[in-house]
């Protein structure tokens, strides 16, 4: 059983036949983003980013469970916890399996809480009131059961959150229709946009499920996510991959 995140770093032969249309249309979108806030530079250490990302995410979400206006309003105790909940995330992926990533330091911690309110002014700015925090999608084959970031159910829009320096490259567009195959697979969601947003660089692509499958394979949605659950659901050494 192998992630969704690894399934869209890898097969590349698969990817490329199936979208061959994903390096023109990645690099046409990313001239076409919408701008929500703006860029926030960062202070935190570059070793300690991947961190950072992460516990903006688990702030943003805890500030909307708790119902609070702001993920500073989170006392230092609730705060602590999601420090230690982002350590051990990160820290279990393959990446850090030999170095673990530094504890974030007070700053990191006050850039992250900055990226989740700023998660939050994009809620706004699309008008998500009613969101599906960490949406799971259930296994398929040889990939893992998985939770994306959210849905906006206002508009039935899956929205997957990046906190980098760049902006958006295939493999987060290939992560995101593999929770499409998903969900296509065993319908747990209504999902008819997909949305990449950049909370650091305050911006965001917005489009149909359709048309990304229309630009990226020129094909519709159904014959898209329908080949890529065949793929996953064949046995996985018969790809040497």
């Amino acid at each position: 059983m192998i992630s969704e995140k690894e399934f869209a770093s890898t097969h590349g032969g698969f990817w490329r036949q199936i979208a061959p249309m994903m390096v023109k249309f990645v690099r046409e979108q990313n001239f076409m983003l919408e701008r929500f806030v703006d860029r926030l530079n960062s202070m935190a250490p570059a070793s300690q980013r991947g961190l950072v990302g992460e516990l903006a995410f688990l702030a943003f979400c805890h500030a909307r469970r708790a119902g609070l206006a702001d993920a500073t309003d989170a006392d230092e105790a609730m705060i602590s916890k999601l420090v230690d909940a982002a350590y051990d995330h990160v820290a279990s992926m393959r990446a850090y399996t030999r170095r673990p990533p530094p504890r974030p330091d007070e700053t990191g911690v006050a850039e992250a809480l900055d990226l989740a309110n700023r998660i939050g002014a994009f809620c706004a700015h699309v008008s998500g009131t009613q969101l599906v925090l960490e949406p799971r999608f259930a296994g398929c084959g040889w990939l893992s059961a998985s939770c994306g970031d959210l849905i906006v159910r206002d508009t039935n829009m899956l929205v997957e959150i990046k906190t980098g320096g760049l902006k958006f490259r295939g493999i987060d567009y290939r992560q995101t229709l593999t929770y499409c195959a998903l969900n296509f697979a065993e319908k747990l969601h209504d999902i008819d946009e997909v949305c990449l947003v950049n909370a650091r660089l305050g911006v965001y692509g917005r489009l149909s499920l359709e048309e990304l499958c229309q630009r990226t394979a020129g094909r519709s949605s159904i014959e898209l996510l329908s080949d890529i659950v065949d793929y996953v659901s064949e046995p996985v050494r018969r790809y040497g991959v």
